[in-house]
Formats: structure tokens, C-alpha cells, sequence
């Protein structure tokens, strides 16, 4: 079953079905800093479901939920919107000092989440940068 609930203050995606709305990668990339878009496809090459409807909502400023299988990219989607954020900020000088980013994730999973989809993804990105 694949259905979306849709309220005034979040949008909710369920990616249990196979008939996810058909959205072009390439352009759901282009949300993205150019240099982050690359680092993504390389590493991935291709955004998947959930990531692919996530990221234009995230972009808009929605608050949004995900719902989708383990391994489908439902961290990485959250924090690639972020590290976008933090590196355009970072680029252009207005990266200051303070909280910008709060993730709660259960302790059990915390050391994979924090390298798999930040350290990793940050080194990678400013690999290219620099």
C-alpha cells in the first residue's frame, strides 16, 4: 500500500509500494550544491525512492516524514539537505557558530548513522571542494 497523507504542517511518505510518483533524478540533483549533486552520484549514482520525493519537500522547508524500508536512504536524505545548507553556507561566508543540525537517532544505530551519513558524505564532498 502506498498512500500519502498530506496535512498543513508535514508531509508523510510511505514507500512500502512500488507505485512511487515518477520523478527525474537529474533534476532532484539540482537542488543540491553543484559539488554535492557530484559527490551523490558518484557515490550512488542515482537517488532512490524515497530520497527522490523527500528532497524537493525538504527544500521547500516542509517538515517531513519518511517511512520506508531499512537501507532505502531515509537518513542520508535528511542529512544530505542539511550538509547541503552547511556547505552553501560555508561557501559563501555565512556559516557561523551555533546549532544547525539536531538528529536523534536511536543508540543502537547512532556510530553508523554519524559515518555513514555525515562523516563519510562530508569528507567526500570536501575532497572535491578543496
Amino acid at each position: 500500500m502506498n498512500e500519502r497523507a498530506w496535512s498543513v504542517e508535514a508531509a508523510i511518505f510511505d514507500f512500502a509500494g512500488e507505485d512511487s510518483l515518477l520523478i527525474c533524478p537529474v533534476m532532484v540533483l539540482e537542488l543540491f550544491h553543484p559539488t554535492v549533486a557530484r559527490w551523490f552520484k558518484e557515490r550512488f549514482g542515482a537517488p532512490s525512492p524515497p530520497q527522490l520525493e523527500a528532497w524537493p519537500a525538504i527544500r521547500r522547508g516542509e517538515d517531513v516524514l519518511v517511512a520506508a524500508p531499512t537501507g532505502s536512504g531515509k537518513t542520508l536524505a535528511a542529512f544530505m539537505a542539511a550538509i547541503d545548507g552547511l556547505v552553501r553556507d560555508g561557501l559563501n561566508g555565512s556559516l557561523g557558530d551555533e546549532l544547525r543540525v539536531l538528529y536523534i537517532s536511536p543508540l543502537k544505530a547512532l556510530s553508523v548513522d554519524i559515518a555513514e551519513n555525515l562523516e563519510h558524505p562530508i569528507q567526500g564532498i570536501f575532497e572535491r571542494i578543496a
